[in-house]
């Protein structure tokens, strides 16, 4: 058999396994971030996601053996751009240290190679501690573990309200520094 004939052969066989792993994937997929077979609603459409979850749960252990816990009323995965598109999202952190950091949004982009991620409309971060911080944009830098936004913010804790414009959290550090327009409210 000539050169050309083995090679596409194995092309075929490569792609016929991708299809079948994808497939796979996406039934364990399935299995695993629900309770029950009869709350899963998945769908495929061309042109717009490769896959798409409906009462998506999903859990994930980070490098730095911190948790993340993502729950979505949608989930949409696009392979091409790796990235995962979430609505209605309410996503858990839980730091290595036990720290714990709640995070609420109408949308949230989710890089899947960077770990970066988004969130968009009504977002809110509550702390461990009961701290809330509300804007409309988030961004998490994985690789830096911080937390930024460059848009208005309100920071309420004990006995203290501040707004400003602009902040950057970092997680490591456990620094909070708003960048401008600060204004702050202290109750007794």
């Amino acid at each position: 058999m000539p050169i050309g004939g083995i090679l596409k052969r194995r092309r075929l066989a490569l792609a016929g396994a991708a299809v079948a792993i994808v497939c796979v994937g996406a039934v364990v997929l399935i299995h695993s971030f629900t309770r029950t077979p009869e709350q899963v609603q998945i769908q495929i459409r061309p042109g717009s996601a490769d896959l798409e979850i409906r009462d998506v749960r999903f859990q994930e252990v980070s490098d730095d053996d911190s948790r993340w816990e993502i729950q979505a009323a949608l989930a949409k995965y696009v392979k091409k751009e790796n990235l995962a598109l979430f609505e209605r999202v309410r996503i858990r952190l839980i730091r290595s240290d036990g720290d714990t950091y709640l995070l609420t949004g109408d949308r949230a982009r989710l890089s899947t190679d960077t770990r970066n991620l988004e969130l968009t409309g009504h977002v809110t971060l509550v702390t461990h501690r009961g701290e809330t911080v509300q804007t409309d944009r988030l961004r998490y830098d994985h690789a830096g573990r911080r937390i930024l936004t460059d848009d208005p913010v309100t920071l309420q804790g004990r006995g203290i309200r501040v707004q400003g414009v602009g902040m950057k959290i970092s997680l490591a550090d456990r620094d909070l520094k708003l960048s401008s327009k600060v204004k702050a409210e202290v109750r007794p």
